[in-house]
């Protein structure tokens, strides 16, 4: 069994193990993929992956061993110790450390922190999605609004013309922000409708704590076939994109306008 009061505590304080790099000089370096890693990322996931020891579970991580098999059978975590190094590094403060827990091929629990907010966002299934700041605490439901002059978040360092074209058909106010978990925890919050990625870069660390935090606020993450992710770990990375939006209904709207323009 899971102690969720231990996750919490263990994700805010690598938020403050994050935060002591983030206004100091620390090493920035290159991944094979071109994508820039910190000194901060290393160590939250080595503070990360040293206290969820204890319980047993494979660590699927960014800054693991990708090579680590798992077996989808198994109860196993994701973790992305920095989810948007970019903002990290810029120092905008859209960075999030995000953790989940995987049973059956299921999210079962996800916890997105953005230290330098200090907001925090977690879902657990079954028992709904909630956001901390301070000493508010606040359960989530996401917006019923519709994407006619609602809002679509987007990245701060990577705008892709396909998002540009959705927010010009629906009117849409298009919100620069960084980390991907926190751009969905917005929609669960309420403060947006929609957030699309139709990269092939992603990874399943990049969505899926968030992807509890949403579905528990009643809203919906799928591939932008669809379907939704799949966190069997036949592959890590979400080569069909991924799509975020608030009600069934604005999901439906949008696969509507992509078969009627593609």
């Amino acid at each position: 069994m899971v102690d969720f009061d231990f996750l919490r505590s263990v994700v805010v304080s690598s938020g403050e193990i994050a935060m002591s790099h983030y206004d100091s000089d620390y090493q920035i370096t290159s991944k094979s993929d071109s994508t820039p890693v910190t000194d901060a990322d290393r160590h939250v996931h080595e503070f990360v992956s040293g206290e969820l020891a204890k319980f047993g579970y494979p660590i699927l991580s960014e800054e693991g061993d990708r090579r680590y098999h798992i077996d989808s059978s198994e109860d196993f975590w994701i973790l992305d110790p920095i989810d948007g190094t970019k903002d990290f590094i810029q120092k905008s403060g859209d960075f999030s450390i995000m953790l989940a827990f995987v049973s059956r091929g299921v999210v079962r629990t996800g916890i997105v922190y953005a230290p330098a907010h200090d907001h925090l966002y977690w879902g657990v299934e079954g028992s709904g999605a909630y956001f901390e700041c301070g000493n508010h605490k606040q359960k989530l439901a996401v917006s019923e609004d519709g994407l006619e002059n609602g809002c679509i978040l987007v990245s701060r360092n990577h705008l892709g013309a396909h998002e540009e074209k959705i927010a010009e058909r629906y009117s849409m106010k298009a919100i620069p922000m960084g980390s991907a978990g926190y751009k969905m925890s917005q929609i669960a919050h309420g403060n947006a409708e929609l957030y699309i990625n139709s990269s092939d870069r992603s990874s399943v660390w990049d969505v899926a704590a968030a992807d509890c935090i949403l579905r528990e606020a009643g809203g919906i993450l799928c591939d932008l076939k669809g379907q939704p992710i799949d966190y069997g770990l036949s592959r890590i990375s979400l080569d069909h994109g991924y799509i975020a939006v608030n009600t069934k209904n604005n999901l439906h709207q949008y696969f509507s306008y992509e078969i009627n323009n593609s």
